[in-house]
């Protein structure tokens, strides 16, 4: 069996490590570009959203909770197209 070449393009990531890199975010959604940002969580985590969506103030776009990964598809595919029309970037 051989392997057909090809070329894996991907865009480069930023992690923030360390105690209290939370208090971070707001730097780290200005340094993309965006003023604002979808907050998605499960139901075991909607806390931790909570709280994120709670840090970030004004820069979140609303945040819910949701069961497995479609669901999160879901959400995101529906409100993605509202953000965009609250001039969500």
């Amino acid at each position: 069996m051989s392997m057909q070449p090809f070329v894996y393009n991907s865009q480069a990531s930023r992690v923030v490590f360390g105690v209290g890199s939370l208090s971070y975010l707001t730097r780290e959604i200005e340094a993309l570009g965006a003023r604002r940002a979808l907050v998605l969580s499960t139901p075991e985590q909607r806390r931790s959203a909570e709280q994120v969506a709670e840090l970030i103030g004004e820069h979140c776009e609303r945040h819910s909770a949701t069961d497995g990964l479609s669901g999160r598809f879901d959400q995101v595919k529906t409100a993605y197209p509202l953000c965009r029309c609250d001039g969500f970037r």
